[in-house]
């Protein structure tokens, strides 16, 4: 059995000798905890009341977009919640009281995942001692957690991309928390690599694994907190309809441009050409006026109905002394005839006299607008028409990226390596500015207190 030694030297060997402070700490568990305990939460508090300014200012920036889309008594009602809700104090202290909370959810979990996983691989261990390393393993998060701080006051911002993910990174928070790449990337540092190598000498060391099978549990240990998954979502029916709208109107102006830039076809010439002829066609017909037969048949149609008129006068004079004579057939074969024989006579007159100067100004003026069309065609479209339509092509893909945008937002996604262990939202309720959706710990921050009888000390060495 090693000797025990003292807390502040694990410190040290934490270090320098990872395998012998974790084995003294499972050889050695009560209290043991309490130090990198203490060390996780006092830097946590300490950055989260140095953030918690950046952290209040950022909340009413993104909630500023959002009051614009309401009305002014709703702005100023959510206004007012948010500036109570997001001063520095509030963040601050539910900052911290999460973090306190979550600590020992976090190292519950994180001991559970690495006891397990070194009972199925064969290891000879006891949930107690793994318990009591797990804040042991999280000492390099302290380390992290002070290079933020630092970084957070002397920058006066916030540190946005950890890791290796400013490789990958747009700018963009929300586009890059969707990307894959830059959610790996987020884990890719020193910091994780010492976590996992402490993980890996805790199995060998504690565990008394070999070196595949502890290599083997310590890549499922990483499995299981990769961070980026979806742990809510919105109904999206509304917004994937939005998006397939968008994206035909995006096409349609696309059709449109391109139409523009190839200009007329064949066929659109040749139509406007026919149209063309046939209005020069009818003018020549106004011009020329009605010929002899023309003129001819339209008498003949006069001479016809006169017959049709004498017919049906006939007739009705033999009724016409009778009583309701109005409502014989005779009376309305006679009204028919004679509107027949009038519009006849009309027609006449007209073919007779030709067109008039109304008449002809109209067919000029559709020779000259078939005429204009035709040049409109051949002259292809202006420098103006082309831009308009490369502006709407524009409008349209802004569209479709606006879509897509509010149908990506109806996910919430995991920022970072966890668990969720709380979740603050019901179906069909309205979520709130300033309370977290889903709650995620970070497991990698745990610790377990075990009370061993003083009898069961001697009995208590690591195997």
């Amino acid at each position: 059995m090693p000797d025990k030694r003292s807390t502040w030297l694990l410190l040290l060997d934490i270090l320098d000798r990872p395998a012998t402070a974790l084995v003294n700490v499972a050889t050695y568990p009560r209290w043991r905890w309490l130090l990198p305990a203490i060390l996780a939460v006092v830097t946590l508090v300490v950055f989260t009341a140095v953030s918690a300014p950046l952290l209040a200012a950022q909340a009413q920036e993104l909630m500023a977009g959002q009051l614009s889309r309401l009305s002014a008594d709703q702005a100023a009602l959510v206004q007012g919640q948010v500036a109570r809700f997001s001063s520095p104090l509030v963040v601050t202290l539910t900052g911290s009281l999460a973090a306190i909370v979550s600590l020992p959810a976090g190292w519950l979990i994180q001991a559970a995942i690495v006891y397990f996983g070194a009972l199925i691989a064969g290891g000879d261990v006891e949930f107690g001692w793994i318990f009591a390393t797990a804040p042991w393993l999280g000492i390099h998060f302290v380390l992290e957690t002070i290079l933020q701080t630092i970084y957070v006051s002397t920058q006066g911002k916030l540190l946005v991309n950890h890791g290796l993910s400013y490789l990958v990174s747009t700018g963009k928070p929300l586009a890059d928390a969707r990307n894959a790449s830059y959610v790996a990337l987020r884990q890719a540092s020193l910091f994780r690599l010492w976590n996992l190598l402490l993980v890996y000498v805790l199995l060998r060391s504690v565990g008394k694994l070999g070196r595949g099978s502890a290599f083997l549990v310590t890549v499922i240990y990483l499995s299981l907190l990769v961070g980026g998954q979806v742990v809510a979502q919105l109904d999206t029916a509304d917004l994937d309809l939005a998006v397939s709208q968008a994206q035909i109107s995006l096409r349609t102006a696309q059709a449109q441009l391109q139409q523009l830039q190839d200009g007329p076809s064949v066929s659109d010439l040749a139509a406007s050409q026919t149209v063309l002829a046939s209005a020069q066609a009818n003018y020549q017909q106004l011009l020329w006026g009605t010929d002899a037969d023309q003129l001819a048949a339209a008498a003949g149609q006069v001479e016809q109905a006169q017959v049709q008129v004498q017919h049906a006068q006939e007739a009705y004079d033999k009724v016409k002394d009778m009583p309701n004579v109005g409502m014989f057939p005779q009376s309305i074969q006679l009204q028919q005839a004679t509107i027949t024989y009038e519009t006849a006579q009309a027609q006449y007159r007209v073919s007779a006299r030709g067109a008039n100067q109304a008449q002809l100004a109209g067919a000029q003026a559709q020779i000259a607008q078939a005429q204009a069309i035709i040049d409109k065609l051949q002259r292809g479209p202006s420098a103006s028409q082309l831009e308009i339509a490369q502006a709407g092509v524009d409008q349209a893909q802004l569209a479709v990226e606006q879509a897509q945008r509010r149908l990506e937002n109806a996910r919430i996604e995991a920022p970072s390596d966890g668990v969720v262990t709380a979740v603050n939202i019901v179906a069909g309720s309205l979520a709130q500015p300033v309370t977290a959706a889903i709650q995620i710990s970070d497991i990698s921050r745990f610790h377990i207190d075990v009370l061993v009888d003083e009898a069961d000390i001697a009995s208590i060495a690591v195997s």
